[in-house]
This record gives C-alpha cells, structure tokens and sequence, in this order.
C-alpha cells in the first residue's frame, strides 16, 4: 500500500512517519505484517456475505450463532444493551475505544490498553468478530479498531441491531461475557493517521482529507483541504443499511477522490470518521486512514491551520 506523503521524500519526514505510524505497541506486541491469515478454526462467514465485503446480514448471521470461535459485539449504550442484544454478544461502549493523542506514546499506550480490553472480552487473535450498534452506525469503530490492531476476521452486521429483530432473532436481555483471553497485536500502521502525518500532507494533491462531520460542523471550520462526506451519508433506510460497494464508491468520487489517492478520514473524535473509512473500504478504496484524534486534536493546537 502506498505510505502517506509519497512525494515529500524527505528523511525528516520519512523518521516522523516511522515514529507515528503506530508501529510501537510496548513489550507485548508482536511484528506489525499487514495482514494476518484467519485461522482454520476460525467461524466461516458464508460466501454471500464475503461478496459483499465487510459485511454480513441478519438472515446469514442466524446460521452462526453459536460457533465456538464467533464473537458477537454491541456498540449501543449501556441501556441499550439491557434493554436487549444479540444472543451471546458482549457490550463494548465506544467511549472505551477513544484515541485522541496521536502522538507515538500515547498511541502505543491505547494499542496495549485496547489489546488488552479486548482479551478481556473474550476476543482472540483467532476469532470472527461480528459487530453491530443501534442505529448509529459507530459500530465502524470497532470494526476500525479491528482492523488497525489485525485482527483479519471481522464483519459489520448491516443495519445492525434493528435489522436483526426485522428478521425474526432472538433477543437476549442477560449480560454476557466470553472466556478472557490474549489478544496480541498485530498493528498496521497503514490504517492511522497521526496529526503530524496530516500536518506534513497538507497540500499534498495524491491525499485526500475527508471530514465525516455534519456540514455544519464541517462550514464552521474543517482541516485545510478536506471534503465533506457526512457518515451518516454511507447508509439510508430503515433499518440503515448500507450503501453497496458501486454506490459509495461514486459518494466518494463526486468529492474527486480516486482510486490513487491516499485517503484520510476524521471527525471530531473518530468515531463517525470511522464509518466513513469503513465505507471507504467497501467502496474499494485501496489506500484509506483514519485520523483518529479529528477535530478534537487538530482545533486544541493553535498552530494548526483552518479553514472555513
């Protein structure tokens, strides 16, 4: 995948990239591969579900409910989940998930911070993560989360938890917990921006700054640059499915991104930023980050330009 900033070729630049790209996890951390086989024991997603990329509908997640390796996540509220979740899922508040400081400690902090909470739900290395929320449509953090710690098997469960109860399942009101575990890190660092690689990318014409914030927010003031995909703008409908591949794929193209552009997220927090880099995967966008610190990080450096 083509690393960020690919024309500045400068060593200053290239060592700033090196430090915060996210590939320091702290002591138990494994090397950080790009990607990480599914092992054999793993949950199968069906083959229907693999033709629409990241995602898996309610009708084909009822057949596995139930598989030992099948780990079932609600990104809802707490009240929520109490009110009723998916059999066996475990609640995961995307407040737990926050990167806000994207400097390289900090980073690897939250990586082993993160690994750990997850171990701590039962998720490993080998499992099938299925996420879902309410409505929101910040599942995508998790599944981003997912995806920047390598975990390989991992799926959105399109329109989530609505969709789920439109199709007849069954509806647990218990907490549940899965057995703890170790989950080891195997960071990409192709998956996050830091503020210093969006700083040094500014004016760079191959990276293409995305803000999944509502046009208001973005009009009030945004990163130089950036376009303005509302995440909310990736789904329609009720419940809010997705749009397919061929139709997120022109969302992002009248923005006048193409296939060769390495392309960055944000928000304010990353979490709507997340859903946009999860529909900017599905669309097939080779070359996709998320600046995970957004708005929140960017407007508290009073040196850090804007524009409106």
């Amino acid at each position: 995948m083509r690393p960020l900033l690919t024309k500045l070729g400068s060593l200053v630049l290239l060592a700033i990239l090196a430090l915060t790209g996210c590939g320091e996890v702290g002591p138990t951390a494994a090397p950080a591969p790009t990607g990480v086989p599914a092992t054999p024991a793993a949950a199968v997603i069906p083959a229907a579900a693999q033709n629409k990329a990241l995602l898996v509908t309610a009708a084909e997640l009822k057949g596995l409910i139930g598989g030992p390796r099948l780990r079932l996540v609600d990104m809802g509220s707490s009240d929520e989940y109490a009110a009723g979740h998916l059999p066996g899922a475990v609640h995961i508040d995307w407040s737990e998930l926050n990167l806000g400081d994207t400097q390289a400690a900090a980073v690897a902090t939250w990586q082993r911070l993160v690994s750990d909470l997850l171990g701590k739900r039962g998720i490993g290395n080998g499992d099938t993560v299925v996420v879902y929320d309410h409505g929101t449509l910040y599942g995508a953090r998790l599944w981003w989360v997912l995806d920047q710690l390598g975990l390989p098997d991992k799926r959105i469960l399109d329109g989530g938890f609505a969709a789920w109860q439109a199709a007849g399942g069954v509806v647990d009101m218990h907490p549940n917990t899965y057995p703890a575990v170790a989950f080891v890190p195997q960071v990409r660092p192709d998956t996050l921006a830091t503020k210093a690689q969006v700083q040094a990318a500014l004016g760079q014409k191959d990276v293409r700054l995305v803000d999944a914030r509502s046009p208001g927010e973005y009009a009030a003031g945004h990163i130089p640059g950036a376009v303005n995909i509302p995440f909310n703008n990736t789904a329609g409908g009720t419940p809010s499915i997705y749009k397919t591949p061929a139709e997120l794929h022109t969302l992002f193209a009248a923005q006048g991104i193409t296939d060769q552009n390495q392309v960055v997220t944000y928000c304010s927090t990353g979490v709507r930023g997340a859903t946009d880099y999860f529909a900017a995967r599905q669309a097939g966008f080779p070359n996709v980050r998320l600046y995970t610190g957004s708005w929140a990080e960017w407007s508290a450096d009073p040196r850090a330009p804007v524009e409106k």
